[in-house]
């Protein structure tokens, strides 16, 4: 408990307060990071999960407080006569007890429900992390589709411009017509792509908790960061980081609790208290203890009875764990799953980044340069040219897409694992 409540001061003063923090502003420098720093200061989502977190730590002081005392007061309408006087008027003061170590238990079940929000927000942060990533990467490869497709355009204009030469020489009309159909095809392509912004800026904004409509520039490069872990290194740790199944072990733990909880519910719970009865004077002078006000010190057994409810209740609790058990073991398999396809998602990108970025793209722009000198010179015909330049546009932008995958595989690797391992730019993940 103690270790909870420092780690909540710890964090505090990064959250508190975010819903009116000044939205920040982003050059084409910025990279990941920045977009993540700034949504885990801004986003109501993850100030919401930090809140619910501050709200079941302040649970476990209640938890195992003993019931309220009781203070009674009774007055004698017609008092009660005694050898030593009237009884004129009751003060009581008791105080309940529950079965020995329920009031323990209590606290250890608020104790591991608060930890299971804490892990429901760490994995609600997780979740903003990826979730900023993947916005953040689909962006960058519009701003690359948009810049490639806009170089391809004008090159084919620039080619248009050969044709016209040649044609006004006696060349054939059919090549400039063919390359207008080309760059009218670019053209509409790039329009669809520059139509595409409004709605993926307004998605990256709304997880940064900022205006939808508010300028976000093109970012300039992708997250280079490789993953240090390999598979199996993440399966392994799955089970110490993960917050979802951590959240899991602590709701079971807490089940567990529960149970005994209601198995020490079966037994008696007690009261002790006092009473002190204020008492007048005798009527008969000299009666020896005359207006002595009696104490009287009190036990109360409260005796559960009725064992039906105290059955069903340790039945529920029982019920009440099982179920955690198996939806912890289920989302175990699945997460299994969907990190072992992240995995093959990130080492596929790896591999056609390292093809096209260091080949294809390459070999593609020399093939397009060539096939450009020997049209120029009428050694080749159009379609050469045309299909040269067809797949440079391919490759370029499955050389950006592959970046983009890379890193997108790469948050959702870290969201399944927990954290990760310090991270360098030339580490690479093992195949």
């Amino acid at each position: 408990m103690r270790y909870v409540l420092l780690v909540l001061v710890f964090i505090a003063g990064s959250l508190t307060g975010a819903v009116t923090a000044r939205a920040d502003e982003f050059t084409p420098e910025s990279d990941v990071n920045d977009y993540i720093a700034s949504a885990e200061r801004n986003n109501p989502a993850l100030e919401a999960a930090f809140l619910q977190w501050k709200a079941a730590a302040e649970r476990t002081a209640q938890a195992d407080a003993l019931p309220n005392p009781k203070l009674t007061y009774s007055y004698y309408i017609e008092h009660v006569e005694t050898r030593v006087g009237p009884q004129e008027q009751k003060f009581g003061f008791s105080q309940a007890f529950p079965w020995f170590g329920i009031l323990g238990l209590k606290s250890e079940a608020a104790s591991d429900r608060a930890l299971a929000a804490r892990y429901e927000f760490e994995k609600e942060r997780l979740n903003l992390r990826r979730e900023v990533s993947t916005a953040f990467h689909d962006y960058f490869y519009l701003g690359q589709s948009i810049r490639v497709t806009r170089e391809n355009l004008n090159l084919l204009r620039q080619l248009e411009g050969v044709a016209q030469s040649v044609h006004s020489s006696g060349g054939p009309l059919s090549s400039v017509l063919r390359l207008q159909v080309e760059i009218a095809k670019l053209e509409e392509r790039l329009a669809s792509l520059a139509d595409m912004r409004n709605p993926l800026a307004a998605h990256l904004n709304s997880v940064l908790n900022r205006e939808i409509d508010a300028p976000l520039p093109w970012p300039a490069e992708p997250d280079r960061t490789d993953i240090q872990l390999d598979e199996n290194e993440a399966m392994q740790q799955l089970e110490q980081a993960n917050p979802e199944l951590l959240r899991l072990d602590a709701l079971i733990s807490s089940a567990e609790k529960d149970s005994s909880i209601a198995h020490k519910e079966s037994l008696p719970s007690f009261s002790l208290g006092v009473e002190y009865i204020s008492t007048g004077d005798a009527l008969m002078a000299g009666t020896p203890d005359s207006g002595k006000d009696p104490v009287i010190a009190m036990a109360t057994l409260d005796i559960p009875l009725w064992r039906g409810k105290y059955r069903a209740a340790v039945r529920e609790a029982d019920y009440r764990r099982e179920a955690q058990e198996m939806t912890r073991e289920s989302r175990e398999q699945q997460i299994r799953a969907q990190l072992t396809s992240a995995f093959f998602s990130y080492r596929d990108a790896g591999r056609k980044i390292e093809l096209f970025g260091n080949t294809l793209v390459t070999q593609a722009r020399q093939a397009m340069e060539l096939a450009e000198e020997s049209y120029r010179t009428g050694k080749a015909d159009l379609q050469g040219l045309i299909d040269a330049q067809r797949q440079l546009l391919e490759f370029e932008l499955m050389y950006a897409r592959a970046q983009a995958d890379k890193a997108v595989a790469a948050a959702r690797i870290r969201e399944l694992i927990g954290f990760e391992k310090p991270t360098g730019t030339g580490g690479t993940i093992n195949e």
